[in-house]
């Protein structure tokens, strides 16, 4: 029985030796804070751009520390720098028995010996411990980890007050760069619309028929190439391609002079215009039109350059064309003989860039 008993404790003796020994083998992480103290324990949670959270030695409190409040951190004996760099050290006041106070950033600490103080002028003081009367510094406090909800409307808010800023902000106008001289080219894409004259009759000279009218729609595609001398003046040559009635196939195409002209030296500057020149029209036999002649043409326009840029803006304008035309169409059912003598007057809406 005796035998018993004695296994029984020295079975004890080594499982307590062993949780003794287990527990001291276990290293505890010591954070420094720019305070000056050192707190033992074990780190539970660690964000290098937030906070660190510590179970301190003895009574397992866990204790959060914003990391501008954190020097460094040894964990398990091992020093290494926090991973965030410490933008606006903490400024610690050291009160010294003599009386006098001095202002400046801890930089080392030892409890047991010394500590080194970096004044706001960059000299550092070295004090002993037995000539320090206290230490008064910001003392770190816990932070509050915002929820999802609090960080949406943070950023709503934050979104808000850059909103506002930027009103405020005058706006700035482009700066005007337009080239008043050398050379350019301007295409444009128009709509035109107007009434087509009709001169029906087997021979318009010895039977002359009264003249009808209707409503038509057509469309110019042109593009021109010139020199400008000043911002008022500017001539070139183009080429335009006019199909003045999209039902009956009438087109012209057109080699014209060009001149062109801006009021102010401004981004948005109104601009006057004029084209003449000479049409030939395009035979379509396909659509009946058996004999087609051209004549003069001429074209003023008005509009607005929308834009100061010195390579390409956007021009906007107005314009009356004038077009003589004479066509002979053949209808493909009873054969008649149709004699159109035309004087096109459109009224043109387009829209060009100019480069």
């Amino acid at each position: 029985m005796q035998n018993v008993i004695r296994q029984l404790s020295l079975l004890v003796f080594l499982l307590f030796s062993t949780t003794v020994l287990c527990a001291q083998d276990t290293p505890l992480d010591i954070v420094y804070l720019q305070s000056g103290l050192q707190v033992k324990g074990i780190i539970v949670e660690y964000k290098p751009d937030a906070y660190v959270k510590l179970s301190k030695e003895g009574s397992g409190q866990v204790v959060t520390y914003p990391i501008e409040a954190v020097v460094k951190i040894e964990q398990g004996g091992a020093a290494s720098r926090t991973e965030s760099a410490i933008q606006e050290p903490v400024l610690s006041q050291v009160e010294l028995k003599n009386g006098t106070t001095h202002r400046g950033v801890i930089v080392d600490y030892d409890q047991d010996n010394a500590i080194k103080l970096r004044l706001e002028n960059g000299r550092e003081l070295t004090f002993e411990t037995d000539e320090i009367e206290k230490i008064t510094a910001p003392q770190p406090t816990p932070i509050k980890v915002r929820s999802d909800a609090d960080s949406r409307r943070r950023a709503r808010r934050l979104r808000l007050e850059e909103w506002r800023v930027q009103q405020k902000q005058p706006r700035v106008k482009p700066a005007y760069a337009f080239r008043e001289t050398g050379r350019f080219h301007t295409t444009s894409f128009s709509f035109s619309f107007g009434r087509r004259e009709n001169l029906v009759a087997p021979d318009p000279v010895f039977f002359p028929q009264p003249t009808t009218t209707r409503n038509s729609v057509g469309f110019n595609l042109q593009h021109i190439y010139g020199q400008q001398f000043s911002r008022m003046v500017g001539v070139g040559l183009g080429l335009s391609y006019d199909a003045y009635d999209l039902e009956d196939g009438e087109s012209i195409l057109t080699p014209f002079v060009h001149y062109r002209g801006f009021l102010n030296q401004k981004n948005v500057s109104p601009y006057v215009a004029a084209n003449a020149g000479y049409g030939f029209a395009l035979l379509r036999r396909e659509q009946g039109v058996i004999q087609a002649d051209g004549g003069i043409m001429f074209n003023p326009e008005v509009g607005l350059r929308l834009g100061g840029a010195e390579k390409a803006n956007f021009m906007m304008g107005l314009g009356m064309r004038m077009q003589k035309a004479y066509y002979v169409t053949e209808e493909p059912f009873s054969g008649n003989i149709i004699y159109r003598d035309l004087w096109y007057r459109r009224i043109m809406m387009n829209i060009s860039v100019t480069f």
